[in-house]
């Protein structure tokens, strides 16, 4: 089983990953303006606002988690496939919204079937969502070289990349349960689990979560344009994403050993957070190559330890008939407002206030680390209460 998920996210990212590298090179040779790829390019953010809730909650009624999944994947390739008789602008921002609509809750989804199945079986999650992070790693520099050789045929690749997803997703993926929609199954998780934490806590968590992991967008947006303004090359710039994702991966395949697995949910989002105040604040002033790649491997507590609680916490403390929509609701905030917002705002700030524009980040760690706090806090008091009544 740990194979199969681990071959799942290898091939998410893998689309995923073509897609940010190749897809802008693509446009840009469309001729669109910088304004028009802009837009085009947050069209499939936007989207996830409305549509990872929505597909969260239909997969939590209906039970049908993977046959969501092969359908979004399967309408996913096929949208890319319209983008070879797209021509215009307006024809091509159309194909992307179709795209966005599909492709936007095949992770979240994919998230909620591993947690249901973390559940019933113990599976080293950290080191099957590891091949994700390996596969950004590999695919983004290889696309890119692709991308400057094939030009217009890298829609053909793309397609390919959503075509090998699909098949890895309807092979890899444990089957949905047969069950009545709506009611709990024999065979799963409880579901009400008995440490749940109130729903208040359970809010300011998942709330914590999602401006962690979104503050992220601060640094894919300006990032690469900040490093090129102090004179660094491509290579070395490349060489900072590098060190990102191989703290990504290291973290991943450390959270499965057993003193770390002892470590809660809220306190491993405290970590990410702390770190993320840590990274954001250090690139306002890091302008040694040295250093910024030090802040650069903090990712692997912002990100992949926030993403190893976010599915720990949803296995332990969330109903097995919410879970879809947990990660759909946390994926439109993390993934949908927060780097929409974002990116409108980045490039604006980093020409008025240069390097000052990372204190965003800084400003939303802090909130995400209060939240935290005040959740632990109602929990703690919660406790006796449960106690009490159990008794």
């Amino acid at each position: 089983m740990t194979a199969r998920i681990a071959l799942f996210y290898y091939a998410v990212f893998l689309s995923a990953g073509v897609y940010n590298t190749i897809f802008p090179v693509w446009l840009h040779e469309r001729g669109l303006s910088l304004a028009e790829v802009s837009l085009v390019l947050s069209v499939p953010i936007a989207v996830k606002l409305l549509v990872d809730p929505l597909m969260g909650a239909l997969a939590d009624r209906t039970g049908w988690r993977k046959r969501l999944v092969v359908g979004l994947v399967a309408a996913t390739a096929l949208c890319n496939a319209l983008f070879a008789l797209a021509h215009t602008f307006p024809q091509i921002l159309g194909v992307a919204l179709l795209s966005g609509l599909f492709w936007s809750a095949v992770m979240p989804l994919g998230d909620s079937i591993v947690s249901r199945r973390l559940a019933l079986t113990p599976v080293p999650y950290g080191r099957a969502r590891s091949f994700g992070s390996l596969s950004k790693l590999t695919t983004s520099a290889i696309a890119g070289a692709v991308a400057v050789v094939l030009a217009d045929a890298a829609i053909v690749l793309l397609v390919a990349c959503y075509v090998v997803a699909l098949m890895v997703v309807s092979l890899a993926l444990p089957a949905d349960d047969v069950h009545t929609p709506g009611k709990p199954r024999s065979s799963a998780a409880s579901p009400h689990p008995l440490d749940a934490d109130p729903p208040r806590a359970a809010l300011l968590v998942m709330l914590a979560v999602a401006l962690v992991l979104g503050a992220h967008a601060l640094l894919y947006a300006v990032g690469s344009l900040y490093w090129t303004s102090l004179g660094f090359s491509s290579t070395t710039i490349a060489l900072f994403w590098a060190a990102a994702l191989l703290a990504e991966i290291v973290v991943f395949l450390l959270s499965d050993r057993a003193g770390l697995r002892r470590i809660a949910p809220a306190t491993l989002v405290a970590i990410g957070a702390i770190a993320g105040i840590v990274r954001w604040l250090g690139l306002t002033v890091a302008t040694d190559p040295i250093a910024i790649a030090g802040l650069q491997a903090l990712q692997g507590a912002t990100l992949a330890g926030v993403n190893v609680a976010l599915m720990r916490y949803v296995t332990e403390k969330v109903s097995p008939l919410m879970a879809s929509r947990t990660f759909g609701r946390v994926a439109a905030i993390s993934h949908g407002l927060v780097p929409l917002s974002v990116t409108i705002v980045a490039g604006p700030l980093l020409a008025g206030i240069g390097a000052a524009v990372f204190g965003l980040g800084a400003v939303l760690c802090a909130t995400a680390l209060a939240m935290v706090a005040i959740a632990v806090r109602i929990a703690a008091r919660a406790k006796p209460a449960r106690t009490v009544s159990a008794a």
